[in-house]
């Protein structure tokens, strides 16, 4: 600390009853937004002077002024436009001064309209460039009203004489702080500063009829047309686009256009009249459009404004004439009622409304099929315990009818879950398309972004919905209602599947999404490879030090023993103590001593290995199934799969090397070093249990694998399994959240990566239709 004395400290908060806590620091990173909002304090404040400084009566009032502005309770920090120093460089910087409103030879306006629960505000903001001290009024301190007091004795003397204020004072003045309504204090005389500034706000009625933030805005305009000379030049700052289109469709519109249908004619109308007169004196109008809440100080004081307008009484409002049209009430999804007349607003609310009914009958039917099913019948069908049903009806009972459909309907989801699937398997609700558009926490909003993008062609979306409804015409589809002769998938059948006709999988878009389909498997794979690029470019930049992350697969997978020539891995492991731990795991997941795979039968003649296969198999005793006494050669040539739990440790080992990790980061951010290895997995999201299977076939996959490198990693080191499940047009907001907090990505980061991995996966969900489409008609048109 430098040298000197520590005068006066403050905490972050105040000590007793009613204790405030210091809000006098700007949000972080304010100066990349331009945002003036002000949040808690971070940090306590001290003051340090020198040795040889005293403390006074105006050093002691100067601090209190620092106290009451660390403490201050407004949420937005004060903003002052100066054109001297170094601070004029940075407003002509801004975004109204790179347009020139700084400069420019006329009246400069901004204005804002708020809505604040029912309640509608306007306000304006004049620039006045005139500095502190222009004009005075002598005031008595102790009825002076309130407002920061200043103790300058020079101040106070140049005003007692007349001569106006030296620019040193103006100076010392501006950099305390001084504004218009403050007090300068000295000789045993008070001085009000005189606030020139010109402003205004007002309170807008009608906000029965529905109140909406375009009626505040049109009011602050008219509101700042009516503040200026029509003859004067006038630049107006507006940071609501809707209000200046609104003003643009009835410019130069002629005398035979009428307003009757226009929500907020009253007030559009003195508008176009303001502008009118205006035009015919000959003065200048220019309208621009600036943004919200960056800093502007005249957008920042003329929403100031537009607040103090929501505080008036309703009995001062103007533009509060009812204009006698049918009124409309609802309640929002927040329980915030509206009114409103008939327009835009209320159509929306009632397609709204149309689709929570629909819900609401979905879920009552669930709730019916519950009650029918799982609660009526369980003492004589064991379909769920005493215990369940009991716990929900006493948990539930009390609860209105629409939270009772959804606790039951959930309730029946989960036990749907635990019943076999396949054919007989049946939906919660009354088809499939509800239980799928009802499963919360699965990106549906993006789903619906996807389906109202105009720029998205009409046939696209067409075949989203034909997806969502159940109908899309796959062989599944077309067999059912008489189109086709069998529902087996075409394109295995013309690639040429082994087997009967009977074996060939269905064609449904299950299995057209999946790379078990013949003729899809091409593209279904190029669809999960742009996946696994779009995750791991979230983790490269999400990163809170980037640099500190290295993506090993940023080129695309490879096999284990390409991988492991990495001078990264190296240094981590090494790929054979990696394999020896990882079959050990094996042996230990499957319960077996040593191999485990010693042939005890006499027809091997007490070889382990067949003599036709020997020299292949090295003849190790590991190597012949105590089943069959056959070893893996025989097996694979006989067209049995080599995927089973017999399978021997040359041939599981030389697949291990074949396998590919989708991902393998390596963080080295903190004390102990990450390997993440990430895993995923794109598979039909028809059915709620999607995810479930997914999860668990990915920690299957590579379960022996992991506990290996696990096993081996050198000290300093842990290793992770990241597995991520996405539906072919889901992502499960929760697990997406987890797998990211895992790879240390940014929290800020979190939802925007996991839109632009939604639309990754619509956008390749889109692709494999059209790719089917093209097989099964030849190329052509579809």
């Amino acid at each position: 600390m430098p040298p000197g004395k520590v005068w006066k400290e403050l905490s972050r908060e105040e000590e007793g009853p009613g204790k405030r806590k210091g809000r006098a620091m700007r949000e972080r990173n304010w100066w990349s937004t331009g945002n003036v909002k002000i949040c808690e304090s971070r940090y306590a404040l001290v003051c340090q002077v020198p040795e040889s400084w005293t403390a006074g009566r105006e050093k002691e009032e100067a601090w209190q002024r620092v106290e009451e502005a660390w403490f201050s309770q407004s949420k937005k920090d004060d903003i002052r436009l100066r054109r001297w120093g170094r601070e004029a460089m940075y407003w002509l910087g801004t975004e109204a001064g790179s347009l020139g409103a700084y400069g420019f030879n006329g009246a400069v306006l901004a204005t804002d309209g708020s809505e604040q629960r029912g309640k509608m505000g306007a306000g304006f903001w004049y620039l006045v460039w005139e500095p502190v001290g222009e004009e005075w009024e002598e005031v008595q301190e102790e009825d002076a009203p309130e407002g920061k007091r200043f103790r300058c004795q020079a101040a106070v003397r140049e005003i007692i004489e007349g001569r106006g204020l030296t620019w040193e004072s103006r100076q010392r003045l501006d950099a305390a702080g001084a504004e218009e309504g403050d007090l300068i204090v000295g000789q045993s005389r008070c001085f009000k500063i005189r606030d020139r500034r010109r402003k205004g706000h007002l309170r807008v009625g009608r906000a029965e009829e529905g109140a909406s933030s375009l009626r505040p805005e049109l009011a602050a305009l008219e509101a700042a047309l009516e503040a200026v000379e029509v003859e004067k030049d006038l630049l107006l700052l507006v940071d609501c686009r809707t209000a200046l289109t609104e003003i643009e469709k009835w410019i130069g519109e002629g005398s035979k256009v009428c307003m009757a249908t226009v929500k907020d004619a009253d007030i559009l109308r003195a508008v176009i009249e303001r502008l009118r007169k205006r035009i015919e004196a000959g003065a200048a109008t220019f309208l621009v459009k600036i943004k919200a809440h960056r800093g502007e100080p005249l957008n920042e004081g003329a929403d100031d404004e537009a607040d103090r307008g929501c505080q008036i009484g309703i009995e001062e409002a103007r533009w509060n004439e009812p204009t006698g049209r049918t009124l409309f009430t609802w309640k929002s999804e927040k329980g915030i009622t509206r009114r409103a007349v008939w327009g835009l607003g209320v159509r929306q609310a009632i397609t709204k409304k149309a689709g929570w009914l629909t819900v609401a009958k979905e879920k009552a039917a669930g709730n019916r099929a519950w009650w029918k099913g799982w609660w009526q019948h369980w003492k004589w069908e064991k379909k769920v315990s005493q215990e369940e049903a009991q716990r929900a009806l006493e948990e539930s009972w009390w609860e209105d009818d629409e939270t009772w459909d959804s606790i039951n309907t959930g309730l029946k989801g989960q036990m749907e879950q635990q019943r076999a699937g396949g054919l007989n398997a049946k939906p919660v609700h009354r088809t499939w398309t509800a239980d799928f558009m009802l499963r919360e926490g699965q990106s549906r909003s993006e789903l619906g972004k996807w389906l109202r993008d105009s720029k998205i062609a009409l046939q696209k979306r067409r075949r989203m919905l034909q997806v969502l409804t159940n109908s899309f015409p796959c062989g599944v589809f077309l067999h059912k209602i008489g189109k086709l002769e069998s529902d087996r998938c075409r394109l295995c059948q013309k690639l040429g599947a082994e087997g009967p006709k009977e074996g060939i999988a269905r064609e449904t878009v299950g299995h057209i999404q999946s790379a078990r389909c013949r003729g899809q498997r091409e593209v279904v794979i190029a669809a999960h490879n742009r996946c696994v690029r779009a995750i791991l470019k979230e983790v490269q930049k999400g990163g809170r030090q980037s640099t500190e992350v290295q993506v090993i697969t940023e080129d695309g997978e490879c096999s284990m023993t390409t991988l492991w020539q990495r001078q990264e891995l190296l240094e981590i492991c090494a790929w054979e103590q990696v394999k020896q731990a990882a079959w050990t795991a094996r042996m230990e997941r499957l319960g077996r001593q040593g191999t485990g795979m010693e042939c005890e039968d006499e027809e091997s003649n007490g070889l382990w290995a067949c003599e036709g296969c020997q020299q292949m198999c090295s003849g190790r005793e590991d190597q012949v199934s105590r089943e069959t006494g056959k070893c893996c050669q025989c097996r694979r040539k006989e067209g049995k799969s080599q995927q089973g739990e017999d399978k021997c440790k040359e041939c599981w080992w030389a697949s291990l090397d074949k396998q590919r990790f989708d991902g393998v980061v390596i963080d080295r951010r903190n004390k102990v070093h990450r390997l993440l290895i990430l895993e995923f997995k794109r598979r039909s999201d028809t059915r709620a249990e999607y995810w479930q299977k997914g999860m668990r076939e990915a920690k299957e996959q590579y379960e022996d694998l992991c506990r290996g490198i696990m096993e081996c990693v050198r000290d300093g080191w842990e290793c992770c399994f990241v597995p991520i499940v996405a539906g072919t047009k889901s992502m499960k907001e929760e697990a997406w959240n987890e797998a990211m907090e895992k790879f240390g990505v940014a929290k800020v980061r979190w939802s925007g990566g996991r839109v632009r991995l939604m639309r990754v996966l619509l956008e390749e969900h889109e692709k494999v239709l059209g790719s089917f489409w093209a097989q099964v008609l030849g190329g052509g048109k579809e």
